[in-house]
């Protein structure tokens, strides 16, 4: 499959491809998308070629050269293989993303204020048990694991690493939000899991 999809990026100009995610580390599941990123001299914007292939996702990027000043959008790809590159393009994009990753922004003190207060009032307003209420219950579950990690200025990486991480260094967390994310949880489950991530 990964063949096939160089082969489709190069069609499109690109020089540089970066296989990542869980099939390039090789602790994909059957239902792991294919992940890869190709890198062109120009273009106007990225373009996403996401599409099914039998019974494989594929989640491929095409970016211009010009994207990779702002070496956030390609975080994901830090645990990325090189499969082609134009010069040590890719090599140095690898080596910013180290870098930039063994830097994460501090959270400023009024923003962790700010997402402590919202919380608050998210937790209150899901108590009505309306449509609107079930809403926000979704809205807040979403949040709880992102934010455990931006309050404790640690880069998010997604659910599937983030929850490995919990489950191997915060076993506590991995056992509230574990609680919390099951359809049945109650209210309570889900207010321990927000005063975990809040501490």
């Amino acid at each position: 499959m990964i063949e096939k999809i160089q082969s489709e990026l190069e069609s499109y100009g690109c020089h540089t491809i970066i296989f990542y995610g869980s099939r390039a580390r090789g602790d994909a599941t059957l239902e792991s998308d294919w992940d890869v990123v190709g890198i062109r001299d120009a273009g106007t914007t990225a373009l996403c070629l996401a599409r099914k292939d039998g019974d494989q996702f594929i989640d491929a990027w095409i970016h211009p050269e010009d994207d990779l000043e702002n070496v956030d959008e390609f975080l994901k790809l830090f645990d990325g293989k090189i499969l082609k590159q134009k010069n040590q393009l890719a090599t140095d994009l690898m080596m910013r993303i180290q870098e930039r990753l063994a830097t994460p922004d501090k959270l400023a003190d009024d923003k962790r204020n700010q997402m402590h207060v919202w919380y608050q009032k998210m937790l209150e307003r899901i108590k009505r048990g309306d449509a609107e209420s079930l809403y926000r219950r979704t809205w807040l579950l979403n949040s709880l694991l992102p934010d455990y990690f931006i309050l404790r200025d640690q880069w998010y990486q997604g659910p599937k690493l983030s929850l490995q991480w919990l489950a191997l260094h915060d076993s506590a967390a991995f056992q509230l939000a574990t609680r919390a994310m099951k359809p049945d949880s109650s209210g309570k489950d889900l207010e321990n899991w927000v005063k975990k991530v809040l501490c």
